[in-house]
């Protein structure tokens, strides 16, 4: 939805608007193509080069009952055949939905994973070390994103479902990252790397690990806490999207203060607090989010408005929070 002055400020620049998808790889996409008959991938093994057993990704197919305004939104199969046929580029503030429209177009280095009703995607301007976008595919464009995850329970239930899903594969990239470097972990991945040979002091903490736990491994780094997922106060683009993001702010990306307020502030709203009753929505669509002091997630460290100094910042913090 376009954006006035009443409804609040965006979050990223019209450079990054227009440049987010032009068309599906495949050409112009049909923008009422919300399900697919081909077989939905998993590729975040491919997407992150993790180890190849990261677990797939399966979706029980929930549907969306109403839409925003109560009334029943009809179905892909259901649009009538003149609609079907018409196409439409995806560009600017509509780009995200040539993922929705067909996933299975694009590589596995954009495209995470698709099912019916979602397509998990790698953000194209990332704001931390890991960021992704969840896509549901069943909701109209240009709905009021805050009123869609507020007023309709069944839907609000099932992207917070698939959202865990895509939270745990974050955390496991996470940890595959920066696993290596962190003190909470070190046990963990001494067990994971140890040798087998009795003679080993590592082989030997396995085996009394072993012996007091059952064969489990340590659990090292709750890695799942670092994660934050959300939707923006006022989206930039019509697509509803949900920000499935680590919390270290560590990215060429995060360029100036609205980047980082917008994920750092109230302008940011957890999917977990939905729903959230009609004060709450109106202070934070019209909060003064984007005039804030910038302070840092981590320490609380005040920066004013000097963003090159919270960037100078952030680098440190990002070394010190890879080690916790």
């Amino acid at each position: 939805m376009s954006t006035t002055e009443s409804e609040g400020e965006e979050a990223i620049t019209g450079g990054e608007i227009a440049s987010t998808v032009i068309a599906s790889p495949s050409g112009t996409a049909t923008e009422e193509t919300t399900t697919t008959t081909k077989t939905p991938r998993n590729a975040f093994a491919e997407l992150m080069t993790a180890k190849p057993n990261m677990g797939q990704i399966s979706s029980k197919g929930h549907k969306r009952r109403a839409s925003s305004s109560g009334q029943a939104t009809a179905s892909p199969a259901t649009t009538s055949s003149a609609t079907n046929k018409k196409k439409r580029s995806f560009a600017g503030r509509d780009g995200l939905g040539a993922y929705i429209a067909d996933p299975a177009a694009f590589p596995p280095n954009r495209v995470i994973y698709y099912n019916d009703d979602f397509v998990a995607i790698r953000d194209m301007f990332p704001k931390s070390a890991v960021h992704c976008l969840l896509l549901p595919r069943k909701v109209p464009v240009d709905v009021e994103m805050f009123e869609v995850v507020r007023s309709d329970p069944a839907f609000l239930a099932a992207a917070q479902a698939e959202a865990a899903k895509l939270k745990q594969l974050v955390a496991k990239e996470l940890e595959r990252k920066f696993g290596r470097e962190s003190r909470s972990s070190a046990l963990r991945q001494r067990v994971l790397d140890s040798s087998s040979s009795s003679g080993d002091p590592e082989a030997v903490e396995k085996e009394e690990w072993e012996g007091k736990k059952d064969g489990k491994l340590p659990p090292g780094r709750d890695w799942a806490r670092e994660v934050k997922v959300g939707i923006h106060s006022n989206p930039s683009m019509n697509h509803l999207h949900i920000h499935v993001l680590s919390r270290d702010m560590a990215s060429d990306s995060l360029k100036h203060k609205k980047h980082y307020n917008s994920f750092n502030t109230d302008f940011f709203a957890d999917l977990d607090i939905f729903p959230m009753d009609d004060g709450e929505v109106y202070e934070r669509k019209h909060s003064d989010w984007s005039s804030r002091d910038l302070v840092c997630w981590r320490c609380g460290k005040n920066f004013s408005n000097k963003f090159q100094k919270l960037k100078e910042h952030l680098a440190e913090e990002f070394e010190e929070w890879k080690r916790e």
